[in-house]
């Protein structure tokens, strides 16, 4: 396995965040994924916005990376953009999202992604700036335990997703 580049859309509006409710772990998170072969940084943060949720989105301004080097598959590396809505009709994919939703940005979901919360506070907190952040998560499982495996393994426990990830998942 190599180490993954993925996109995040941090998208915003009247003080609101929109976040997506992930399927695997049933916790909330920003819309994103992986860069397809030929594909800008841009076109990924716009094409997987609208396949998990479907809105259209305007990006706005480079964020930043956020490199996991520690993550699972030898490191995660996000590039987070700064988004609009240009539509507003969000239903999720129901494949990989069961839910999305905006948040008010003082009243946000327990349940977020560790890194995204990340993401959403330097976003919040720096309306001018980029970065680069080195994100000192660690998967917990090993390198013999993959992304899939860890959803079974939360499946069949008794946790909620976040109690699951902060236990299993995430060390910093």
């Amino acid at each position: 396995h190599m180490s993954t580049l993925g996109v995040n859309a941090v998208v915003i509006t009247s003080n609101k965040v929109f976040l997506i409710k992930r399927i695997d772990f049933d916790i909330w998170a920003l819309p994103g994924g992986g860069v397809e072969d030929g594909e800008s940084l841009e076109a990924t943060a716009i094409r997987e916005t609208k396949e998990e949720t479907n809105i259209d989105i305007k990006v706005e301004r480079f964020v930043g990376v956020f490199s996991r080097p520690n993550w699972l598959y030898g490191g995660d590396h996000s590039i987070v953009f700064e988004c609009s809505p240009i539509t507003n009709n969000p239903y999720p994919d129901q494949t990989e999202v069961v839910d999305c939703q905006y948040f008010d940005l003082d009243k946000l979901p327990h349940d977020i992604w560790p890194p995204h919360l990340d993401v959403i506070n330097f976003v919040v907190k720096n309306p001018e700036s980029t970065t680069y952040i080195n994100q000192d998560y660690r998967w917990k499982l090993g390198n013999d335990v993959g992304w899939n495996d860890a959803v079974k393994i939360f499946k069949s426990s008794r946790l909620s997703g976040i109690e699951f990830i902060n236990n299993n998942l995430i060390e910093k």
